[in-house]
């Protein structure tokens, strides 16, 4: 996995807890500012998340995810978890069913048990 890929997993796990509702405003200053202050990336540089963040966004515009123009939640974040690997991925409805660690098809909604 590359630092863009894993970066986008941090994206989504945060979009995911934080601004997982359509219409949603989201800010990629916030997500910067909210990535920096996660254990990952705390010796980063802002200026290193910001540049790196701009690949990530662009993915999560052209998938659909987020609109662009707006800065809005089109489609929310779902966590799923493949049943090869046990990775735990972030996929919208408008995504493939698939693991972006290992590309299985074998996953499953991740449910949290109480």
């Amino acid at each position: 996995m590359d630092r863009i890929d894993e970066l986008e997993w941090y994206v989504r796990d945060h979009i995911s807890r934080y601004y997982n509702l359509p219409n949603t405003i989201v800010r990629k200053e916030a997500l910067v500012d909210g990535l920096i202050k996660h254990i990952r990336y705390k010796g980063s540089s802002r200026e290193e998340i910001s540049v790196l963040m701009e690949e990530v966004l662009r993915r999560l515009y052209t998938k659909g995810i987020i609109d662009k123009e707006k800065s809005i939640m089109l489609h929310m974040l779902e966590r799923y978890k493949c049943k090869d690997c046990m990775y735990v991925s972030y996929i919208s409805d408008v995504e493939e069913m698939i693991c972006i660690r290992c590309n299985s098809h074998n996953i499953e909604r991740f449910i949290v048990k109480k």
